[in-house]
């Protein structure tokens, strides 16, 4: 295992006297990985029209666990496919190149309207990343990135955002916690936004980083990282839909 794993295994399990006990609790019940469980990827069609979607976990998360999220979407026009990514993936440049190639050359997941890049977690900094390098092989496909409490331990966020200035990025932010490396992104969201940008965000008080997992997510996740408000999760969905609202021209 990598440090940067555990790093992030770490953060997950907030560093108290009880870190040990919480880890091992973690990896047999799955707040570590749920590699065991679910192999496959998921994709739901439903517009010809609107950009696809491209939603991205959680560390150590599963499609599954935004699969909430991923149908809400559908429901709203989209198409949204989201890929299983393997823990080791995160920190993977070569396989976050080799997915950004795979992506572009697909036809199966209608890319031709452009793409939306989403993430939740150590999954907003890979979709990040990837839009990025979306863009450099061809440029105008990815048309919006939207993230859910995002964390950058490595700072792909920082470095890829000035190339990403032409895109409409939205962010959504739970309050700092060990869960979310105590809201390590905001800070640049925050220094970004200060002058006119293509960046625009918001933290939800009270906010919990399971949040975006809806009834997806696991008692595991609320009780390291919070318990979800239902409240705020509301408030997280409608925040999401009106920036997606951008890209339906029907409702213009």
């Amino acid at each position: 295992m990598s440090k940067f794993e555990l790093t992030e295994l770490y953060s997950c399990v907030k560093f108290t006297g009880m870190k040990i006990i919480l880890y091992l609790v973690a990896v047999l019940i799955g707040c570590s990985s749920n590699n065991n469980f679910y192999k496959k990827d998921y994709y739901y069609k439903s517009s010809d029209t609107l950009p696809t979607i491209i939603l991205i976990h959680g560390f150590s998360r599963d499609p599954e666990n935004i699969n909430e999220l991923a149908k809400i979407f559908q429901k709203n026009g989209f198409n949204v496919y989201s890929p299983k990514i393997g823990i080791r993936e995160f920190n993977d440049l070569d396989f976050t190149q080799d997915l950004s190639d795979w992506i572009v050359s697909q036809k199966d997941i209608k890319i031709q309207n452009g793409i939306i890049l989403s993430g939740h977690s150590a999954g907003g900094k890979l979709a990040v990343k990837i839009a990025s390098l979306i863009e450099k092989i061809k440029k105008g496909t990815v048309k919006g990135i939207l993230l859910f409490d995002p964390v950058d331990r490595d700072n792909w966020m920082k470095n890829d955002f000035p190339k990403l200035n032409h895109i409409q990025i939205y962010g959504i932010f739970a309050e700092p916690h060990s869960c979310n490396a105590y809201g390590n992104s905001f800070p640049l969201f925050n220094t970004l936004n200060q002058n006119p940008s293509n960046i625009e965000y918001i933290r939800i008080t009270g906010s919990s980083h399971c949040d975006a997992e809806g009834k997806n997510s696991t008692w595991v996740c609320h009780f390291i990282c919070g318990k979800s408000n239902e409240d705020n999760k509301r408030l997280l969905l409608n925040k999401s839909l009106e920036y997606l609202g951008k890209f339906d021209k029907s409702n213009k």
